[in-house]
């Protein structure tokens, strides 16, 4: 049998360099050049950090997609230490690729309420009085090629983010209204412009 010997002064050398290989690519008219070191100290949020081969992937999505994560196209988000990190294209990059679209008319959106009586409303935005139970979110997105409008409405209940412990996350527990509106605006441009949105999930 065969032993091998890790020269650990080599591999702290070859890690090392993983953080500090920039990635270069193009977003739109701008180069990027970013480091996964880059990532962990600058662009990575939550309550742990990600590890070299989570910053990687994300760094690869960017690059495969043209999204950059200076400008929020993208995020990388770790809760907890046990937990893999959560990789998020973010609303801007969607709304950005759905402007590049010449058939592109612009969007509506909301939430989808409860009144006092039982009844379903449609507000438009994310504001709305506290006597109203927020159920969902809703868009519209018009294209000049399509006859309709495209249509989403998104259950609340399907999309709000969860603890382990089963308690809302941060995200959506400060901010319900804009977060259930903005799923609704990003399925509705993936449904509306599929080619732009392969492989982007919101």
């Amino acid at each position: 049998m065969t032993t091998i010997v890790t020269n650990e002064t080599e591999t702290k050398k070859e890690s090392s360099k993983q953080w500090l290989t920039p990635y270069e690519f193009k977003s739109g008219n701008t180069d990027i050049s970013i480091t996964a070191g880059d990532v962990y100290n600058m662009i990575a949020s939550g309550y742990a950090k990600p590890n070299i081969n989570e910053c990687k992937v994300f760094l690869e999505l960017c690059k495969a997609q043209g999204l950059n994560p200076f400008l929020k196209d993208a995020y990388i988000i770790k809760y907890q230490e046990s937990d893999p990190a959560t990789i998020v294209v973010g609303k801007n990059a969607f709304m950005k690729r759905a402007e590049y679209n010449t058939n592109y008319k612009g969007f509506q959106a909301g939430l989808i309420v409860e009144n006092e009586l039982g009844a379903i409303e449609y507000k438009e935005g994310s504001f709305v009085s506290k006597n109203l139970t927020v159920l969902g979110g809703w868009c519209k997105v018009y294209r000049s090629d399509r006859e309709h409008p495209f249509l989403i409405e998104v259950d609340i209940n399907e999309y709000v983010g969860k603890k382990k412990n089963g308690e809302k996350n941060q995200q959506w527990a400060t901010k319900e209204k804009t977060m259930i509106r903005k799923v609704a605006i990003v399925q509705c441009l993936r449904e509306a412009f599929p080619q732009e949105f392969n492989a982007l999930y919101f």
